[in-house]
């Protein structure tokens, strides 16, 4: 989260930086030049497709030091309410960044859904949980996933459950983990997906049999009490019949 007290310092020691930078000086030249290559693409990548929040982190600590500069050296002809943007912007940069952290280890809101950035964290124990629970009744080894994030989440939930996880898609991501989880052969799997990235349709191709087994809730529980985020499916996957392939 970007503080917004601190972005019009940095703008102000962005304008600075720039001026200098056409005097060439070399130091705010090499400024200017870390990011502006990247400011370009996100521009011209913001035209066609979504630019996704935590892209710009790169270009954070590049901005820090324009509101250094800003700070440190403001402009000749501003009033004492410039000067006195810096120490503001430090404490309420101390008094989100502590809201933030507060909500992230126990929400303080949780009727904000999927529009809340700390949703991701929320909720996957319980559905590893229920996953696990799945696969010993029905006997299989092997989680399937088609999307990068839930394979991630499902790894990390059903860590010590001695399951295997799966990526479907994508397969380069996942080069360098060992041979024994490349491939899943002909085994029955679990697949388990969001309710709005369902691909079980498509599963049908290489599999006899997708057949849905439960579909659960994954819930945000904060302080005040807990909603609802979103429907995870679990499917089993069962008569392979060809190997599955990344897409």
């Amino acid at each position: 989260m970007l503080n917004p007290l601190v972005f019009i310092i940095a703008m102000v020691g962005a304008w600075r930086v720039i001026r200098l930078m056409l005097k060439q000086d070399n130091a705010a030249s090499l400024l200017v030049l870390t990011v502006l290559p990247f400011l370009i693409y996100l521009f011209f990548h913001s035209l066609h497709s979504r630019v996704q929040g935590n892209w710009p982190a790169p270009m954070y600590p590049t901005l820090a030091l324009f509101a250094g500069i800003a700070a440190a050296y403001p402009p000749a002809n501003v009033g004492r309410w410039f000067k006195a943007l810096a120490p503001t912007a430090v404490g309420l940069g101390v008094v989100l960044a502590g809201l933030v952290y507060v909500h992230a280890f126990a929400p303080l809101n949780t009727s904000l859904g999927r529009k809340d950035p700390t949703h991701q964290m929320r909720g996957w124990q319980q559905v590893g949980d229920e996953v696990a629970r799945l696969a010993k009744a029905n006997d299989i080894d092997w989680v399937a996933t088609t999307s990068y994030g839930l394979t991630g989440q499902m790894s990390n939930a059903l860590k010590t459950s001695g399951l295997k996880v799966y990526g479907i898609p994508e397969r380069m991501r996942y080069a360098m983990i060992p041979d024994n989880l490349q491939n899943p052969e002909n085994s029955d799997m679990l697949y388990v997906t969001e309710e709005r990235r369902d691909r079980s349709q498509k599963l049908k191709s290489n599999f006899n049999q997708v057949e849905l087994l439960e579909t659960i809730p994954r819930e945000n529980k904060g302080l005040f009490g807990k909603t609802a985020i979103e429907n995870v499916r679990i499917y089993r996957l069962s008569g392979a019949k060809e190997p599955l392939k990344s897409n």
